[in-house]
């Protein structure tokens, strides 16, 4: 049974894949939702699944969070991310068995926190997506090994300044070290968030990777 609350965008009538999108600290499933929007067209039997994160945030009742951020710490990040993964791990299980879709046809991207998760969700148990894409994240540990079914893309902003992007190439480096198939998009002058040319890149990935 499904444990978070979720906007569900696209097909749902045997979908043939599905697509999930993590939104990231403080924000909500309603405050990424559109992101969905932009992918509809190019994969018109996909059901996309945007989960609410279960956390409030305790600075804005209107915001959410998978896990508190005391500080930018990789001990205290680990330990969030140990807590959180889990339970999107099983979210999309659910989401696999109900529908019958594999890992092969399943993509998750995650914005800032939550593409920290995207990014770590195949790392603690049996692969469930075979495509990750990250805007604006880390990776706060070096995996050992990686699944080479697996195929990440990382999406930066040179101008950003909450995760800065260090951080995104330092998630490149520590995926590549651990035998991934990864690539890393950085866009010029962006921030912290998520534009027509992050979006670009991601469906030229998708379109490039035959999902």
């Amino acid at each position: 049974m499904t444990q978070l609350r979720s906007i569900r965008i696209g097909c749902q009538d045997n979908p043939d894949s599905l697509f999930f999108i993590i939104h990231g600290y403080g924000a909500s499933a309603e405050n990424i939702a559109p992101l969905a929007n932009a992918f509809t067209e190019m994969f018109p039997k996909a059901l996309f699944i945007v989960p609410n994160a279960p956390h409030p945030h305790p600075l804005d009742p209107s915001g959410t969070m998978w896990f508190e951020i005391t500080e930018l710490s990789e001990p205290v990040l680990n330990k969030g991310l140990k807590e959180a993964v889990p339970l999107l791990r099983d979210e999309i299980k659910y989401y696999q068995e109900f529908y019958k879709v594999p890992s092969e046809k399943t993509v998750v991207m995650g914005f800032s926190q939550g593409s920290m998760i995207a990014l770590a969700l195949n790392q603690w148990g049996k692969t469930v997506a075979n495509t990750i894409i990250g805007f604006s994240g880390g990776l706060p540990f070096e995996p050992p090994s990686c699944d080479k079914n697996v195929r990440y893309l990382l999406i930066h902003g040179t101008a950003d300044a909450v995760v800065v992007p260090e951080r995104g190439k330092e998630a490149y480096e520590r995926l590549q070290k651990a035998g991934c198939k990864v690539e890393l998009k950085m866009i010029p002058g962006l921030d912290h968030a998520i534009d027509a040319h992050a979006v670009e890149s991601a469906l030229e990935f998708l379109q490039r990777e035959s999902l």
